[in-house]
């Protein structure tokens, strides 16, 4: 599902794309700021078919 603005709250958000587990940014966090916190927090964003594609801690074990 990769990072994008939620529609429900206007802010950004990450979504794994295997167990579609969702992680809700701050206000005025920026797509930037959202891929640098998920890199901290552990997860991992790699090419399947041909797109991007997150994927959280749990899942990468």
């Amino acid at each position: 599902m990769s990072i994008r603005r939620s529609k429900e709250t206007g802010n950004m958000c990450a979504q794994c794309d295997d167990c579609f587990d969702v992680v809700d940014f701050e206000d005025g966090d920026d797509f930037d700021t959202a891929k640098t916190m998920i890199d901290v927090d552990g997860w991992k964003t790699t090419k399947r078919d041909g797109k991007w594609v997150n994927i959280c801690p749990d899942c990468k074990k």
